[in-house]
């Protein structure tokens, strides 16, 4: 991901960038491109062109030297264990946790067998078609922990956790009584509020 002010006009922008043979060129296509970069339409005038020139042929090498550069390794959602001293472990969420984004978190003992459970929500609706459009498959999940840093889905209908929309939080409220709730909070839609029950793990 290249930041910078590549026409010069106080304007940051950002561009995503593929590698190809030591040289990275443009993601997006060339219709989003040119939107974007309205004054390098000459510099890439059709698509065989646009394919063919490197971010340093279009945007020129002293551009690109002083850009911000941020490179992504993995899309996955992970769980990263500090032990401590200074070393990470890293491990790769459950498979149903991969299929949308995921932007709100909670965790906790929800199951009350004495390890940490993870609740996740997330989706993003604002997705340009060329980056797969809108990415709204999930609903929630529990993610139950085994204390040794790994997780196992828990079925919506065995959880209770059902959420739909854009999750941003997963906040806890407790009230004078000391009972805990769970607020979910999503984008343009009104909060979801779930009760622990001492049947299921989860419930509405």
């Amino acid at each position: 991901l290249y930041t910078q002010d590549f026409e010069g006009s106080g304007q940051i922008s950002s561009v995503i960038a593929y590698p190809d043979n030591g040289q990275y060129y443009p993601l997006e296509p060339l219709n989003e491109f040119l939107q974007q970069f309205r004054s390098l339409s000459s510099e890439v005038a059709n698509y065989a062109a646009y394919t063919e020139k490197s971010m340093e042929e279009i945007f020129g090498e002293n551009v690109i030297r002083e850009a911000q550069v941020k490179e992504v390794n993995t899309l996955a959602s992970l769980y990263i264990e500090n032990h401590g001293d200074d070393s990470f472990n890293v491990r790769e969420l459950p498979g149903k946790t991969q299929i949308a984004p995921v932007l709100a978190m909670h965790s906790g003992d929800f199951d009350s067998d004495g390890d940490k459970d993870l609740l996740v929500g997330g989706n993003l609706y604002d997705v340009k078609p060329s980056f797969g459009g809108r990415q709204d498959a999930s609903y929630g999940l529990l993610l139950q922990g085994n204390g040794s840093g790994k997780f196992n889905a828990v079925d919506l209908q065995a959880s209770g956790f059902s959420v739909e929309g854009e999750t941003r939080g997963i906040i806890p409220l407790f009230s004078s009584q000391g009972d805990s709730s769970l607020i979910v909070v999503k984008n343009n839609q009104p909060v979801q509020i779930f009760e622990r029950n001492v049947a299921d793990p989860v419930s509405r």
